[in-house]
């Protein structure tokens, strides 16, 4: 099957898949980065598949195309500042996307677009020629509601029109974006969740030998919804009974030199807090192997990948009761810990049960590993999206 991939991408990833001759031009060039579409896409290139993906990135001046045994991988410009972009709906970032489409001497069999965005914009020119599926993988108007500006506003225009826009199919990639396109648009759609990196699965775990309670939380912000604050007033009260407990910081805003940071610490909240920024992905998974518990104090995801990683790496996870796409993970409390996250008191205890009780974190554990190998691992995702592309080019026929 020749599937196209629209989304951004961690370019590195398929460095092992191109030719030498990309292998020198793609130096340098970082992309957007999205670990679930990585996965999926070296998944189905291991699998036999032919591949193209059409994407962005911020290193590139104009189109770049890289090739491989199988693969091609279109590549278009996202330099322009947020501003220009906004007034503009994205219309030349989606021109990159559906002029690298139309590069191709021949269409692929289907393109599989993510996020209802520039990717899925520059896709849906060709749907009345081969099936378009789209990715729903957040919900645009509450991000809006959170973060009022026009940037997110002219996302909503965008992912408005994608949602209008007749004869493309959606995916959910969780239950809980499910409902809330069948709520708001009136239209059923397949839940085909994120799969775990494979690296978080096959990388033998480092056991840690620390008796000193090491808790992890990863995140990339610092708005209402990732509720940092809450998790650091908890720990807080965790320290109180467990005093060499230590909480680490992983993602770009934790940092010393942040003004959130240094007004946290002048208010006494970095006690026994570590600073991490953010690490790569295989200093990801030594940080998960040290820790005893993950927090993830999140108001709400689409779905979690965090979640995944750290069910991968055997670390048991305490998350949000009523955090959108976090209790669906974490199958409802079987393999994690569900608390309300809007209370400081319910995440500290929380912490300090879990921190007590040996044997139920193995639980914990032994339910998350199961689940990772039945639910989010990379085969089992790719099974799922292979048979939805058969179903969807047959009924084109």
């Amino acid at each position: 099957m020749h599937i196209g991939i629209a989304s951004p991408i961690t370019i590195s990833e398929f460095f092992e898949f191109l030719d030498e001759q990309s292998k020198e031009l793609s130096k340098g060039v970082v992309g957007l980065k999205a670990p679930a579409v990585d996965t999926v896409a070296k998944e189905l290139l291991k699998q036999g598949h032919t591949i193209s993906i059409y994407t962005l990135a911020n290193e590139v001046s104009d189109l770049v195309i890289l090739n491989g045994d199988r693969l091609k991988i279109y590549i278009g410009p996202f330099k322009r500042k947020g501003f220009f972009k906004a007034i503009t709906i994205f219309n030349k970032e989606a021109g990159y996307i559906e002029k690298s489409i139309r590069l191709e001497s021949k269409l692929p069999d289907i393109i599989h677009a993510n996020w209802t965005y520039e990717f899925a914009l520059g896709s849906i020119s060709f749907k009345n020629k081969i099936p378009i599926v789209v990715t729903v993988r957040d919900w645009a108007p509450l991000i809006l509601q959170l973060n009022k500006n026009y940037y997110r506003f002219s996302r909503l225009i965008l992912n408005n029109k994608i949602f209008r826009t007749p004869s493309i199919f959606f995916i959910s990639n969780s239950p809980y974006i499910q409902g809330k396109i069948e709520s708001r648009w009136k239209i059923k759609t397949p839940v085909i969740p994120n799969p775990v990196n494979e690296n978080f699965v096959s990388t033998p775990k480092i056991h840690n030998d620390s008796f000193s309670p090491v808790l992890i939380s990863v995140s990339n912000g610092l708005g209402k919804l990732k509720n940092i604050e809450t998790l650091l007033r908890a720990f807080q009260l965790v320290l109180m009974d467990k005093s060499d407990a230590r909480l680490r910081l992983v993602g770009s805003p934790f940092l010393p030199q942040n003004a959130k940071m240094k007004k946290w610490d002048n208010q006494g909240l970095l006690k026994n807090v570590e600073l991490l920024g953010t690490v790569k992905h295989e200093d990801l998974i030594s940080l998960y192997d040290e820790a005893t518990v993950m927090v993830h104090p999140s108001l709400e995801e689409s779905f979690g990948n965090t979640l995944i990683e750290a069910m991968a790496r055997k670390v048991p996870v305490i998350g949000g009761m009523y955090s959108g796409a976090v209790p669906y993970v974490l199958d409802y409390g079987k393999s994690g810990f569900l608390c309300d996250v809007t209370s400081i008191e319910s995440i500290g205890e929380s912490i300090l049960v879990l921190l007590k009780d040996q044997k139920l974190r193995q639980k914990l554990i032994k339910n998350a590993t199961e689940r990772i190998a039945n639910k989010f691992s990379s085969k089992a995702i790719t099974e799922q999206s292979l048979k939805l592309y058969s179903k969807l080019i047959q009924e084109a026929k």
